[in-house]
């Protein structure tokens, strides 16, 4: 059935409450809230038109809402309003806010016998289901997108440890990549011994070429006549043995790479080690040496436990 039009002045709203403003200003509020559910007519006769309306509890919104039974006519002397509200009066501002819904509007639309809820065969519990709150979510108009989701298992996991990896590259002084790759005073750091210094492989030394231009820089050389003997048998003993050009250092080097054969033991009691020199001049384990000590090692304890 169509809708239909409705005329309900303001003022015939006004006059029918009379001198209290209360049902005015508490009913204008419920309408603002949109507690009204549903309005519309049931029945329209040559003289007056039924309407009923279900507004919300305002202290119980999910419970089941009062039902509002308007029977307008054209004086207001002939309305007869009723609510199922615990204050029963005829002037409640669930009847005022829908005399308001109506005023607005100006029409209603034809309210069926379904289109209210049903509460036959119901017990008292199951009334109030209807009327209950639900997440938005789970409204029958809500269409939730669903995730995708990969049939491969295997590529699901790839993606995912490359997305992680690509995450981990841009935030390298996040907390996760420290904890995964380490902190510095967590590494493990080049022992300064010579057993953990031997390798099979050619990789882990300098090339010839590569020792040569490091021994041929200023910073590598030293002048042996800033050197102090105590003998002339000491200066004699270093200039046969120890002191040597670059081509006799190149080929030790390379017949020493491997640590551990006679030739190695003899080199190693003539002059100072790799090792022993960064025993000696760099910051051990991350930890500040103490430089005097070093010094003092260098001038005497380890320089008179070998030859040189």
């Amino acid at each position: 059935m169509d809708d239909i039009p409705v005329d309900v002045k303001l003022i015939d709203i006004i006059d029918y409450v009379g001198d209290s403003v209360r049902p005015i200003r508490e009913g204008s509020a419920v309408h603002d809230a949109k507690h009204i559910i549903c309005i519309g007519y049931t029945a329209k006769h040559l003289d007056c038109v039924e309407i009923s309306g279900y507004v919300c509890q305002s202290s119980h919104p999910n419970q089941i809402p009062h039902k509002v039974e308007l029977k307008l006519a054209d004086s207001i002397d002939n309305w007869v309003l009723k609510c199922s509200c615990k204050a029963g009066t005829n002037r409640c501002k669930h009847i005022v806010a829908c005399l308001l819904e109506l005023n607005r509007t100006g029409k209603a639309e034809y309210m069926t016998c379904t289109s209210a809820t049903q509460a036959w065969g119901t017990t008292k519990a199951e009334k109030s289901v209807p009327w209950g709150a639900k997440p938005i979510a789970e409204l029958c108009c809500v269409h939730c997108p669903k995730r995708a989701e990969p049939t491969d298992a295997a590529l699901k996991n790839n993606i995912l440890a490359e997305s992680f990896s690509r995450i981990l590259r841009a935030a390298k002084g996040s907390a996760i990549q420290k904890h995964r790759e380490g902190r510095y005073l967590n590494e493990p750091h080049p022992q300064p011994s010579r057993a953990l210094q031997t390798g099979s492989s050619n990789d882990d030394f300098c090339s010839p070429r590569e020792l040569s231009d490091m021994l041929s820089c200023t910073g590598s050389q030293v002048n042996v006549s800033q050197v102090a003997f105590n003998t002339p048998d000491e200066r004699k003993f270093y200039n046969n043995n120890v002191a040597k050009d670059l081509e006799n250092i190149l080929k030790i080097a390379d017949e020493t790479r491997g640590q551990s054969s006679n030739y190695w033991k003899i080199q190693r009691s003539l002059r100072i080690t790799a090792s022993s020199c960064y025993n000696l001049f760099t910051y051990l384990f991350n930890k500040k040496e103490d430089w005097d000590k070093n010094r003092t090692v260098l001038e005497h304890e380890k320089l008179a436990s070998t030859s040189s």
